[in-house]
């Protein structure tokens, strides 16, 4: 049964790709505040990035369909995901990512892993504390569209799923490593979930 297939083509991408919510997001610059003297500001620029983690995928067990978690007798399939590419931000906290992915079965067995090329996300700040350093922001992820700059153009894509992450700056603002905190898709079949990243500057603003 090619039940891995099926999820491959759509939301089997949403947790790796809501690992990119590891994005610096410059939540107080371009609104008069610069932050106090001493404070940590995030970093506008282009990072590299990797994030790893495993989630869960709810299916009807009769027709390998995704249906929602809260449904009786959903067939749990358990996936591990590990992804990398690059992501640019603006001074604003406005930021886009592309990245490759590859997602296997958990436990690993038989079945070669499906590696998935040019996944996009937007992303936007939600809050910042530049006196830790720590904050939170907002992310949906894309198959198709691209990426100009900082900007997602979603012109042919498809929504795969929206998503928040802590996040924590560090190493001056040239490191972010962050957690994902809230995962939805459009079948509401994602489980459980547990996923980190962490971002490193690649270029200055």
């Amino acid at each position: 049964m090619e039940i891995r297939s099926m999820l491959f083509a759509g939301s089997a991408l949403i947790v790796a790709s809501a690992l990119a919510i590891n994005q610096p997001l410059a939540g107080e610059r371009g609104n008069g505040s610069k932050g106090t003297e001493g404070g940590i500001l995030l970093p506008a620029g282009q990072f590299s990035f990797t994030s790893q983690g495993s989630f869960a995928i709810c299916l009807d067990p009769s027709t390998f369909a995704q249906e929602p978690c809260t449904t009786g007798g959903a067939l749990v399939l358990p996936l591990t995901v590990l992804d990398n590419g690059a992501s640019v931000f603006d001074e604003f906290g406005n930021s886009c990512t592309t990245y490759t992915q590859v997602d296997t079965d958990l436990p690993a067995d038989a079945s070669p892993p499906s590696v998935t090329a040019n996944i996009h996300i937007a992303g936007k700040p939600l809050d910042y504390d530049s006196s830790t350093g720590i904050g939170d922001n907002s992310i949906t992820g894309y198959t198709g569209g691209s990426c100009n700059g900082a900007t997602f153009d979603s012109s042919g894509a498809t929504e795969i799923y929206r998503a928040t992450g802590h996040f924590v700056v560090s190493e001056g603002g040239n490191r972010l490593d962050s957690i994902i905190t809230a995962l939805t898709n459009p079948a509401n079949s994602i489980g459980a979930f547990s996923a980190s990243g962490t971002d490193l500057r690649q270029t200055r603003p």
